[in-house]
Order: C-alpha cells, then sequence, then structure tokens
C-alpha cells in the first residue's frame, strides 16, 4: 500500500502498469516477510494434517553424529583425479561402486558413478528416519570389507553388484584385499579395487 502512495505521489503522474508493479512488489515482500515469522511461531507451519512428513524433518541441519566416518573431504590430489577417470572409464552399466569415504559425498560428486554408499553428511539429515538404519548398516558393511576382507565381508558387496571398490588407506588398517578384490590403482592417497566376481 505505501509503495501505492508513493507512486500516486509522483511526478509526473505514473501509469496503472507502475502503480500494479509497485503493489505486486510489496505485497510479495510483506508476504515472505510474515511467513519467516510464522515459521518462527509453529513448529507444524506447512505440515497439511495426515501428512508423511514430521516438522522435525524441517528442521535446520545439526551435525550428524553416528557415521563411522566423520571426516569431511575438503581437498583433492592428482591421484584422485586420475582416480576418478579410471572409474568413469571401465565401471560397467549396473555396477556399483563401494567407498570408505562414506561421510562425503566427493566421490561420487566427482565420479559420476553410482555407489554402495556415499555422503551420508547429506542423506542422514535430510532423508526419512526409515532409511537411517539401512544407511548406516552400508557404511557399517563396507567399513568391516575394507578393514577386514573376508569372505564373509565380501557377500554383501557381492549380492550389491558392488564391482569396484574406492579405499581412502587413512581409513583403514588392511593394506591387500587379495584373493577378494584386486588392486588397479595403489597410491598413498587412494587405492582402487577391481572386485574378483570369482570370489563372490
Amino acid at each position: 500500500m505505501v509503495g501505492w502512495l508513493l507512486s500516486r505521489g509522483a511526478r509526473p503522474p505514473v501509469t496503472r502498469r507502475a502503480q500494479a508493479l509497485a503493489l505486486t512488489v510489496v505485497v510479495l515482500v510483506s508476504m515472505g516477510a510474515l511467513g519467516r515469522v510464522l515459521s518462527f511461531g509453529s513448529a507444524g507451519f506447512a505440515v497439511q494434517p495426515g501428512s508423511t512428513f514430521s516438522p522435525s524433518e524441517f528442521r535446520p541441519f545439526d551435525t550428524f553424529t553416528f557415521a563411522l566416518d566423520q571426516r569431511s573431504v575438503t581437498a583433492w590430489f592428482s591421484d584422485q583425479v586420475a582416480a576418478v577417470v579410471y572409474l568413469r572409464d571401465n565401471v560397467a552399466e549396473g555396477e556399483i561402486v563401494a567407498t570408505n569415504i562414506a561421510f562425503s559425498a566427493v566421490v561420487p560428486a566427482l565420479s559420476g558413478v553410482p555407489m554402495y554408499i556415499a555422503a551420508i553428511q547429506y542423506q542422514a539429515p535430510y532423508g526419512r528416519p526409515s532409511q537411517l538404519q539401512p544407511l548406516l548398516e552400508r557404511e557399517r558393511l563396507m567399513w568391516e570389507f575394507a578393514g577386514s576382507p573376508s569372505a564373509q565381508s565380501l557377500a554383501p558387496m557381492c549380492a550389491a553388484n558392488v564391482g569396484w571398490l574406492w579405499i581412502d588407506p587413512e581409513r583403514t588398517p588392511a593394506s591387500t584385499w587379495e584373493p577378494f578384490a584386486t588392486a588397479v590403482i595403489a597410491k598413498p592417497d587412494v587405492i582402487i579395487l577391481r572386485v574378483n566376481r570369482s570370489a563372490c
């Protein structure tokens, strides 16, 4: 209304189109401000009765602390870039990649390949509560194989059609995964393993 009154008093006189535009801007800004105020005042605001969502699903991001991996990846090295290129060129259709860098989204973001587990930092806080336990179970299974390779720890990888493993050597005490997986890239910052299907 203020914008409309101001436009009425302006010289030279403004057109109806300019008045309508000024009024629209004022209304939209007022609605946005009102929405912000109401969202603080009601935990259930914007959640319809009977909805499958709960207000807790719209809370701001809280630090997620249940994952085994708690380290974000903020820098990349040339060996890791070479590993990304290798995966892009060699992962076959239908195969997925598992990694013990499960907290961060950096491996799928850079490689573009389907993942068994990655990005817990983002999936856990914003996904449905029913998805949390399967997410953490996949991370546990991956870490179990990465840290202590055996036929038993390989079995879930085989069942999920994991064909490749991206291993961060700093996140595991193991140094060899034979005869279950063979290293095709072995650098201080990254190890790429090819799962031996004969061991499945």
